[in-house]
């Protein structure tokens, strides 16, 4: 690539004044971003102009910081993401709120477009008392303004309710035109605001060390490099109050990154706690019976597809022209994204049956054992989806972490550098599929730490 030196030290300042992580795996995708930011920026401005400026000023310039925050942050979120971690809110920390007697203070660290915090305010307004719900304050930040601004609007298509429940779509949401409006209620219970978690003070908007209860921080912090990383872990720990909640996503899990905090396994997951005292069974190495958090920690490389909802609980006979592998496979995904897993696995035993056999049948067949704490069989399915597709990264991947959680070092790393050596074949700024915009590069990352 021309202009490479240029590119890396713009990438040192990125680093410097944003936190984001550009090593060389990942310059491409940096090149890609600047190019966003110029587009933005309209003018006949080149991508060139936009990284001498940030090296002539060795900052990023105010004119340049929102369109570059925007291009270089992933916005793909979604309403009741994580189901661990919405069944943990629900039995964990609205019994915590309902003891409290003071406030109780919840902060969406990088909300982007606001389907985080909704989802908090709605679970509030669905288990909570008026009384009770007056205790909580939503505090909801992010870095890019942009996402901000949606967030503030409310609106919303029918790709960000994928693992909504309908009848809370329909009773917290007004649908006008291709959109779903949130209800005024819930919006006025949240309140936005820009920051920078690795460069901006955080008393902003709370009131200094040990002042907030439960801090949220999902599918942020895997795009800092790993001194940030640590940085910001240190100022939340900082912020929260003792025995307060960190809640960060599943895959970004790291006992040196995090590990001023204390862990603590709840739900099929793991989440970390400012305390050492563990009111929840806490293991560092689960077994199988109490690891049943592979599905989770992975939900974000599931591939379940969206396909319009099945109305009835039962599969219509289809004429043969119709009932298709395809078909049949996307009902299966259907069911398993809603939770029948029986019903996913008659359609899966069948299109198993047969001669005309894909590797993601196994691989979904996997991701539902898993959902069930069913490990053992989970591993059996996705060796068979290697054995059709021995580069399915997704299917390494999963494997290496079900055998890291269950202590198996030596399987766990062969899984390991089995995924990273087909990502490596993959160009590094391609999005991996259903990953929620992670690309091979980043993937790669996660796996290298893994392997270390």
């Amino acid at each position: 690539m021309e202009h490479i030196a240029l590119i890396k030290s713009v990438a040192s300042v990125i680093t410097r004044e944003l936190g984001l992580d550009y090593p060389d795996n990942r310059i491409d995708e940096l090149v890609r971003g600047l190019e966003r930011t110029a587009a933005m920026m309209g003018g006949g401005i080149g991508y060139l102009d936009i990284a001498n400026e940030i090296l002539n000023t060795r900052s990023i310039p105010e004119n340049i910081y929102t369109p570059l925050s925007v291009s270089l942050t992933i916005n793909e979120t979604y309403f009741f993401r994580e189901k661990p971690a919405i069944e943990f809110f629900q039995e964990v920390i609205l019994k915590e709120i309902r003891e409290t007697n003071g406030n109780y203070i919840i902060w969406s660290a990088g909300c982007s477009s606001g389907e985080e915090p909704y989802t908090i305010a709605i679970l509030l307004k669905e288990r909570l008392t008026s009384q009770q719900i007056s205790k909580v304050k939503i505090i909801a930040t992010d870095i890019s303004d942009k996402a901000l601004q949606k967030a503030r609007m409310g609106a919303y298509t029918q790709w960000s309710f994928r693992e909504t429940p309908e009848h809370i779509q329909q009773k917290y949401f007004s649908h006008k035109g291709n959109e779903w409006q949130i209800c005024k209620e819930i919006q006025e219970m949240v309140t936005f605001g820009h920051l920078n978690l690795f460069k901006d003070s955080y008393t902003k908007y709370f009131n200094g060390r040990g002042s907030i209860n439960l801090i949220f921080c999902r599918n942020v912090l895997m795009y800092f490099s790993h001194d940030n990383i640590k940085s910001v872990s240190h100022k939340f720990h900082d912020m929260l109050y003792e025995n307060g909640w960190f809640v960060t996503s599943q895959v970004e899990l790291n006992n040196e990154l995090f590990g001023n905090f204390g862990k603590v396994y709840s739900h099929g997951a793991l989440f970390y706690r400012k305390t050492e005292v563990q009111l929840l069974p806490a293991v560092n190495l689960p077994t199988e019976e109490t690891c049943q958090n592979f599905n989770a920690i992975f939900s974000k490389f599931k591939r379940i597809r969206t396909i319009p909802k099945i109305q009835d609980k039962k599969v219509p006979p289809l004429p043969p022209a119709i009932e298709t592998h395809a078909f049949n496979y996307q009902t299966a995904t259907e069911y398993a994204g809603r939770g029948e897993f029986d019903k996913a696995i008659e359609i899966l035993d069948n299109l198993i049956s047969g001669e005309d056999l894909k590797p993601e049948f196994f691989y979904l067949y996997g991701t539902i054992y898993s959902e069930m704490g069913k490990n053992r069989e989970a591993a059996d399915m996705l060796k068979k989806a290697l054995y059709l597709d021995p580069g399915n990264v997704l299917s390494s991947f999963l494997l290496g972490n079900i055998y890291k959680n269950d202590g198996k070092n030596e399987q766990a790393k062969k899984f390991f550098a089995n995924a990273y050596e087909s990502l490596t074949l993959l160009d590094p700024g391609s999005e991996i599929d259903d990953s929620g915009g992670l690309t091979a590069a980043r993937l790669a990352e996660v796996i290298k730490a893994n392997l270390s």
